[in-house]
């Protein structure tokens, strides 16, 4: 879905969440034994439909795909549908999906889901310097505590 090859359309790409990821070889989700055939046309996505009103994200996907896995907390919670409401106490922060067929499996970003309770990840804006003080102290005090027979 990049327009050209380069490392600022991948940059995009990934921050835009148009990036999909595809393999022959098995994750975690699909299990040790998945192993696509290299020699068959890749799952793919072709179009990413958003409804966030009625909480659904719909894939259209090209004929290599047989099956699509919807994914989170790093565990399948439904295959081929799209509807999140129905999954809501299985989701978190982020659904993803991913594609399987013959020639392999294709995988999509996450998704963010946020009901309007999720908090900003605090900036962190400290120097170089005094990271690697806070690092090296907590480091230090943790194998003194450690020795000392005391919890951290």
């Amino acid at each position: 879905m990049m327009p050209e090859n380069t490392v600022d359309a991948l940059r995009t790409a990934m921050e835009n969440g148009i990036l999909f990821a595809v393999d022959t070889r098995a994750r975690p989700e699909p299990g040790d034994g998945f192993v696509g055939d290299e020699n068959k046309p890749m799952p793919m996505v072709t179009r990413v439909n958003l409804d966030e009103s009625a909480q659904t994200i719909s894939l259209a996907v090209n004929t290599a795909t047989d099956t699509v896995e919807w994914i989170a907390k790093g565990k399948v919670i439904a295959t081929g549908s799209s509807n999140l409401g129905d999954y809501a106490d299985d989701i978190s922060c982020y659904v993803r999906a991913q594609l399987k067929g013959e020639g392999g499996i294709c995988f999509t970003q996450p998704f963010v889901c946020d009901d309007g309770n999720m908090q900003q990840t605090p900036v962190d804006d400290r120097s170089p310097l005094k990271k690697w003080f806070d690092d090296f102290l907590f480091t230090l005090f943790t194998n003194l505590a450690r020795r000392s027979g005391k919890s951290v």
